[in-house]
């Protein structure tokens, strides 16, 4: 990398999502205004919350909203996707961030990011790690990938192990995503069935070699309570379905038929089950 190259300060768009999470969106936005990159504006909607959230970020408004520039709706429920397409359609930033209202941001690394793309114009995504916090903000795993997910940060070195990674050994959880806008005008938004809207999003992109993987940790990943449990029936399915979407894009006849032996071992689990 020419880190001696000078790189402009793009708009960077942080997407929060807000749901139920009142013990935590504020530190969430505290987390945005900590970061000193000059250039960045947030994105709120809130999809339907039924407990004090609102009114915790209306109140962080008012007390922040000359110090950043806040763009903020409310409305019923839509669901994960719809409101990710929303959010989207709400920016204005050549990067996105998406911040799930309960994770927080970490280690001041915007500036950062943003250079990496910059001087990187043929990976539209760049991925990194998190630590893993619990409800009370405790660290409780250094790693998201190596320690909670036990992952092999090694096999994302190359675009053949990142595709192979994030199809067969998905092991990404927080706020680890910083995307060039562009990339959406390439894969679409997001079908708004899906309820694995993350793992879709890593195989489309991964599958085209725009993945750039930047070994720091770039946030907080909160796992509580209300976190989704990976033997969830409903999430089970939407990985299957996500799979039946993906399959298509997925380079090569091998990699097309381990997925579909997977999918056959996932309907077989269901059924017997």
């Amino acid at each position: 990398m020419n880190i001696n190259k000078k790189v402009e300060h793009p708009l960077v768009s942080i997407l929060i999502a807000s749901f139920n999470h009142e013990n935590y969106i504020e530190e969430a936005l505290n987390s945005v205004l900590s970061d000193t990159y000059s250039n960045k504006e947030i994105i709120i909607i809130d999809d339907g919350s039924s407990d004090n959230s609102v009114d915790i970020i209306e109140n962080w408004l008012r007390k922040y909203e000359e110090k950043i520039n806040v763009t903020f709706k409310h409305r019923q429920n839509k669901g994960v996707c719809a409101t990710a397409n929303e959010l989207l359609d709400m920016a204005n930033g050549q990067y996105i961030l998406f911040l799930p209202s309960d994770d927080l941001l970490l280690n001041n690394t915007i500036a950062e990011r943003v250079e990496i793309l910059e001087l990187n114009p043929s990976k539209l995504v760049l991925l990194s790690d998190a630590q893993v916090i619990d409800s009370e903000g405790n660290i409780i795993y250094e790693s998201m990938m190596s320690d909670f997910h036990k992952a092999d940060k090694n096999k994302y070195k190359t675009d053949e192990n990142i595709i192979d990674e994030l199809i067969f050994r998905f092991s990404i959880s927080g706020p680890v995503l910083f995307v060039n806008k562009k990339i959406y005008d390439i894969i679409g938004k997001y079908p708004v069935k899906l309820k694995a809207e993350d793992l879709y999003f890593y195989i489309r992109t991964s599958c085209l070699r725009k993945i750039l993987f930047w070994d720091k940790k770039v946030g907080s990943y909160r796992w509580h309570s209300k976190n989704v449990s990976n033997d969830n029936p409903e999430l089970t399915k939407a990985i299957l379905y996500t799979y039946i979407k993906t399959l298509p894009r997925v380079p090569t006849f091998y990699r097309k038929l381990k997925l579909l032996k997977r999918m056959i071992g996932i309907v077989y689990i269901n059924i017997r089950n």
